[in-house]
């Protein structure tokens, strides 16, 4: 069976709710001076990446809450990862 993926590119840079909105895998990159922190638990310092990813089929449904500390550069770049058959 033949799969179709594409991604969803977004740059967050204040405190939002992210979705995951169906998506098969999901990447958060802090581009920014500042830490952030995802859903009150995990803190991503400058340069840092965390990434979700779901077997062929799954579907994440999350709601992700961002939050930023600091006086520096708030940037967060989300890659979202979508897969549906042909």
């Amino acid at each position: 069976m033949k799969r179709k993926t594409h991604f969803l590119f977004k740059a967050y840079s204040a405190n939002d709710n992210i979705y995951g909105d169906g998506a098969n895998s999901i990447i958060f990159l802090n581009a920014g001076t500042n830490p952030c922190t995802i859903n009150g638990c995990i803190t991503l310092a400058t340069n840092a990446s965390i990434s979700f990813n779901g077997n062929v089929g799954d579907a994440d449904h999350t709601e992700y809450f961002i939050r930023f500390a600091g006086a520096g550069t708030n940037i967060l770049n989300v890659i979202k990862k979508f897969d549906s058959e042909l």
